[in-house]
């Protein structure tokens, strides 16, 4: 198992979800001003494909809320994982782990948030990630 992939897939599931409720708001929006059929003297084509465009802007909507559900319940399962083996750290290592890939933290914002320095940043990092190959393997 490659750690480091494993705990960057989280950041990026993290940013697949984020971008999900971007496109859900722009769905949402776009659904407000498809405007519903009117009967009147309109022809009937027309009220037709305003259904169509709002049952088809619907199924994307929820296709997306789907795919959004699955990744959330799959972010949740990957970050109780990688909690509990956080646990078998130190304090620090495991501080900086959370940062980085619970919050998706910058490195240089995480080193002013704990007052290191960026390479020390990276020497607890590195540290942690052996200490984390460790606790895996046996």
């Amino acid at each position: 198992m490659d750690i480091k992939h494993e705990l960057d897939s989280m950041r990026y599931l993290e940013f697949a979800i984020r971008s999900k409720n971007r496109q859900l708001e722009e769905l949402k929006e776009l659904k407000t001003s498809i405007r519903s059929p009117v009967i009147t003297g309109m022809p009937k084509c027309q009220s037709f494909e305003s259904r169509d465009k709002l049952e088809e802007l619907l199924d994307k909507i929820c296709k997306l809320e789907r795919e959004k559900a699955d990744e959330i319940e799959e972010l949740v399962d990957k970050k109780a994982y990688w909690s509990e083996q956080f646990r078998g750290l130190d304090t620090e290592e495991s501080t900086v782990m959370e940062m980085r890939y619970f919050e998706s933290m910058k490195w240089f914002e995480i080193a002013d948030e704990l007052n290191y320095g960026n390479t020390a940043i990276h020497n607890i990092h590195r540290r942690a990630l052996a200490n984390l190959k460790k606790l895996i393997n046996s």
